[in-house]
């Protein structure tokens, strides 16, 4: 019984499915007729393979209309591709919430004494999932730094690495490569430097290790330290995610243009301008695609881990292109929906093209809405000095900012320690000293944003805005800085990262 074929009935269920490639319309039940015609009653299960093909080629075709035109086939061939990048894109992003936390607790003191053993490490902790480079120009892979000060031992940077290296390969750890040694060069002037560095995988993380030594000219300068970066890679399912969602944006792709391109077809002036506009889209959007792409792959000449130049290029798509991408969709989708003659009575047809037109103009300001929020929302607020802002504890878990608070009667030269102790902790990627009340730095740290209270500021302390590369890097800035004379406090600061 479990064998027996599935008769007309299933063959004309399977057949129907097949012919939903092709537009609404009456072709489909002539099709579908004239297929049934041409079969005896019960001699196949299911269309063949070859039928079935053919039945999806012809009618994905048939939904672009203008059959004698190939110029349509191009175009939506260009955007079909176009919608499955940004889709995959899309579908990605989100799609990182499935990727597991760096490793903390228990898990983290294990694998700082792997690599550290002995040592006081500093930092840890989890990270983002993407973070600014360190020029601020690019992204990476979020990471959490770890680092430890000098000591004779780490001093000699070629065997300490080689015995780091080692130690992690007994433990389970893939070198990738060997350790690449980097010395001063003859004509360098000092400060030189050398150091060593290997990469590393294991689990689903990848570990970057680096001992750079520098040749200080001064007490208060950093001398280098040792480090290691670990990040995660892609998990398996964020890559069939982002398949899933290419597929499906390319089909949506080539199913929009079909429509359009039906909808502008036997109108002469509509068409041209349909197939103008989407020459100038593609002829933009697809060079812009891959020059973001490339560019954003591009900026780090370290083997970092391999996923992750895709799905770097991929967010360099969809956060450098998503407006222009948005804006072509809904001009694209205006042209569609503008009226026929005998449409234009119609209130669904005028609505429609209505919704359209708004939906364009929303696109094109769509960039400005978080900003002008922003903007709203802190004019809009009171600001009470009740707690100090050096006091106030931060519920900000992924912190990427710090603030070190100082009394305004802080001489310059403790000024001038306080920031090169800032700047010998390996996480410390910038800072920018605040000392005028009426400026924006003083807003964000002692109102959110909001203007100060009439009066406020002058007796205020002043501080450094200071950009950590992950969130574990505070209590390490804490412990170089915190008991300088003249220094309040270290607290975490939310930036935008």
């Amino acid at each position: 019984m479990a064998d027996q074929a599935p008769g007309p009935d299933g063959l004309e269920r399977q057949l129907r499915r097949l012919l939903l490639a092709y537009p609404p319309g009456p072709r489909r039940d002539e099709l579908l007729d004239t297929i049934l015609e041409g079969e005896e009653e019960g001699t196949r299960r299911r269309p063949a393979a070859r039928q079935a093909l053919n039945l999806m080629r012809h009618g994905m075709r048939a939904r672009l209309g203008h059959p004698r035109s190939r110029a349509v086939v191009v175009i939506a061939t260009l955007v079909t591709v176009l919608a499955g990048v940004f889709g995959a894109a899309a579908a990605a992003s989100p799609g990182w919430a499935l990727a597991p936390s760096l490793p903390q607790g228990v898990t983290s003191d294990e694998l700082k004494r792997e690599v550290f053993p002995g040592l006081t490490v500093w930092g840890g902790g989890d990270a983002a999932r993407w973070v600014r480079t360190g020029d601020g120009e690019g992204w990476q892979y979020g990471f959490a730094d770890h680092w430890v000060r000098h000591t004779a031992e780490t001093r000699d940077v070629v065997a300490y690495a080689t015995q780091v290296r080692d130690r992690l390969a007994a433990n389970g750890w893939t070198i990738r490569g060997g350790v690449e040694f980097t010395g001063p060069e003859p004509d360098d002037v000092p400060p030189a430097s050398r150091s060593a560095t290997f990469w590393a995988t294991r689990d689903g993380l990848t570990l970057h290790f680096d001992d750079t030594v520098v040749d200080k000219k001064a007490s208060w300068d950093s001398e280098g330290s040792v480090t290691f970066a670990l990040s995660r890679s892609a998990p398996a399912v964020l890559w069939l995610i982002a398949l899933a969602g290419g597929l499906v944006a390319a089909l949506l792709g080539w199913l929009m243009t079909g429509w359009v391109a039906r909808r502008v077809e036997g109108r002469r002036l509509l068409r041209a301008i349909t197939v103008l506009s989407a020459t100038i889209g593609l002829t933009l959007l697809l060079p812009l695609a891959a020059f973001v792409a490339l560019y954003a792959t591009g900026g780090d000449d370290t083997p970092g881990p391999a996923d992750e130049l895709f799905f770097l290029g991929l967010r360099g798509i969809l956060h450098g292109l998503w407006q222009p991408a948005l804006v072509f969709a809904c001009v694209m989708l205006l042209l569609a929906a503008t009226p026929r003659r005998s449409e234009r009575s119609q209130p669904a047809r005028i609505a429609a093209f209505g919704l359209a037109a708004a939906a364009l103009v929303a696109a094109g300001f769509a960039d400005r809405a978080p900003r002008l929020a922003d903007s709203a929302s802190a004019a809009g607020r009171a600001c009470v000095l009740a707690t100090p802002a050096w006091k106030a504890p931060s519920t900000d878990r992924l912190a990427y900012g710090a603030r070190v608070f100082i009394r305004p009667e802080t001489t310059a030269e403790r000024r001038n320690l306080i920031e090169a102790a800032i700047f010998r902790v390996p996480g410390a990627w910038g800072s920018s000293f605040a000392y005028d009340p009426a400026s924006l730095a003083y807003r964000e740290a002692y109102c959110d944003g909001a203007p100060l209270p009439a009066g406020a500021g002058p007796e205020l302390p002043y501080f450094w805005d200071v950009d950590l590369s992950s969130p574990g890097v505070l209590p390490g800035l804490a412990a170089e800085v915190g008991a300088l004379p003249g220094v309040l406090a270290v607290e975490p600061a939310t930036t935008k990262r």
